[in-house]
């Protein structure tokens, strides 16, 4: 008998991105720009299904479906290409097995990353 949960990870994922492109805005306007995108960010949400079973093993599959629009698409094109990249990278990496409690993240709610969470 298998166990399987759904673990609510958008916050990783838009924190990820956000420490990635904070840096990236070149005047004051950019940075306002970037603020606004990481706050429209905010409106979406990433979604971890994972499970273990005695057929498969592991398995996991994430779903995004985060906000990347900008008032001034152009101004900051490359800081959204960034966080659409680094959202993506880690949505994926969420599902890769890590050396973590699968029961734990079941009981708290709180599914670990490898290479970002402890």
């Amino acid at each position: 008998m298998g166990k399987s949960g759904t673990f609510n990870i958008t916050h990783k994922v838009i924190e990820y991105a956000a420490n990635n492109i904070i840096d990236m805005p070149g005047n004051r306007g950019q940075e306002v720009l970037v603020d606004m995108l990481i706050k429209q960010m905010e409106n979406g949400r990433v979604i971890l299904n994972a499970g273990v079973d005695d057929d498969t093993g592991f398995y996991a599959s994430s779903y995004m479906d985060l906000d990347f629009s900008s008032p001034h698409e152009e101004a900051i094109g490359e800081i959204i290409q960034a966080a659409i990249e680094h959202s993506e990278l880690l949505s994926a990496q969420s599902e890769i097995p890590g050396p973590y409690s699968f029961n734990e993240a079941l009981a708290t709610g709180n599914w670990k990353i490898v290479g970002l969470d402890q």
